[in-house]
């Protein structure tokens, strides 16, 4: 008997050691789920603001180029160096979108200095090269930790020694091509041929858009998707327009012709006409063959009302999908955009000079993913999109 108690006396000891060694692991994997819970919570919290962040940083970057495009004479993004205010001012609409979150309950979120830069996104290599000249992304990183907001502090894990947690996201967004020219983009009845940029053309290369023969010239004449326009440049309602030809991807029917070519360069003239939205691969335009000799002086006007003072008229134009330089007729698709700077028309001669621009911004577009369209040669949507 007195064995029997010896034994279940120490069998108690060994149970409640083994009860002390449990409720210890229970409580220590208690404190790692619940402050790794509320580390996950923060976690998600913080790439929210670098999202938002990035976005709204980039969409300042769009925005500055639009404005050095428009006082400096359509300067192309590669020739842009940004200045101190500019890049601050990218900066100040970073720290803006942060200060309205909150992260871990620390609320105004705030952006460290060094955590905001801009620069070259390379979509092979998904990697930024930090730069201000023409950049064309903004990477955010956002902390709780010693050096922005504060760490992360712990609940149970403080038992343990660990009191705080340092946490961070990281999110960059890019001006990628433009995905779509928005309705009023489209400024020039005319396009290039894909097997221009096939053909090796580069940046400011010239392309001639007539005539036909000329060994530079891979063009060809559109109507955009018009089946039929008024008389009358000047009242809008002739110009209205509406479309029914080759756009959003229909069949135009081989409705363009020399009258109507004439008579959307007027409507264009005259600030009266608005070209339809357009999106690569869903969208056709009806295109007119040969040099349209009747239309030039038409379009010697058009050049005369849109030129600056340099002698430069800058145009958003629609890359059409052929194999060939051969003037195009009837619908065609549109595959892309590219800007170009129309640089003089000689009616006489049946002439039109022009370079293709790089890296352009156009505005209000959105963009597509980087390294898509027709690469330095597409211009970038002013609307940014994430890309890490």
């Amino acid at each position: 008997m007195k064995r029997l108690k010896t034994l279940l006396a120490d069998q108690r000891g060994v149970t409640g050691m083994t009860f002390a060694i449990s409720l210890s692991t229970i409580l220590g994997m208690a404190a790692i789920t619940i402050d790794l819970g509320r580390a996950f919570v923060t976690r998600s919290e913080l790439q929210n603001i670098a999202d938002a962040s990035a976005l709204a940083a980039a969409g300042k970057l769009g925005l500055v180029y639009q404005d050095i495009a428009t006082s400096n004479n359509n300067l192309a993004t590669s020739d842009v160096t940004l200045s101190g205010s500019e890049g601050g001012s990218i900066s100040t609409v970073a720290n803006s979108i942060a200060n309205l979150h909150d992260a871990g309950g620390k609320s105004n979120i705030a952006l460290d200095s060094n955590d905001i830069s801009v620069g070259t996104y390379n979509p092979s290599s998904e990697t930024v090269a930090a730069t201000l000249t023409a950049p064309d992304s903004a990477t955010i990183r956002v902390r709780r930790d010693a050096t922005s907001n504060g760490p992360l502090t712990t609940i149970f894990a403080a038992i343990f020694g660990n009191n705080t947690l340092g946490l961070s996201a990281t999110a960059t967004a890019a001006l990628g091509p433009a995905s779509s020219v928005p309705p009023g983009g489209m400024t020039a009845p005319f396009g290039i041929s894909e097997q221009w940029f096939a053909n090796g053309g580069q940046c400011n290369d010239a392309i001639r858009f007539s005539p036909s023969n000329d060994p530079i010239a891979c063009a060809g004449w559109h109507v955009y998707d018009e089946v039929q326009l008024g008389s009358n440049p000047n009242n809008p309602a002739h110009c209205a327009g509406g479309g029914g030809g080759g756009g959003g991807g229909g069949g135009g029917g081989g409705s363009a012709n020399a009258k109507l070519l004439r008579e959307v360069i007027d409507c264009l003239a005259a600030d009266n006409y608005t070209s339809p939205e357009v999106t690569p691969y869903q969208t056709q335009f009806d295109f007119t063959n040969g040099q349209v000799a009747n239309a030039f002086n038409n379009l010697e006007n058009l050049y005369d009302s849109k030129k600056d003072a340099s002698g430069n008229w800058e145009v958003t134009i629609p890359v059409y999908q052929s194999s060939d330089c051969l003037g195009p007729i009837g619908a065609t698709t549109i595959v892309g955009f590219a800007r170009a700077t129309v640089t003089g028309i000689n009616a006489s001669q049946k002439i039109i000079d022009a370079k293709v621009d790089c890296n352009a911004i156009l505005p209000d577009a959105p963009s597509g993913p980087p390294g898509s369209g027709l690469g330095g040669l597409s211009p970038k949507g002013s609307i940014p999109g994430l890309v890490s």
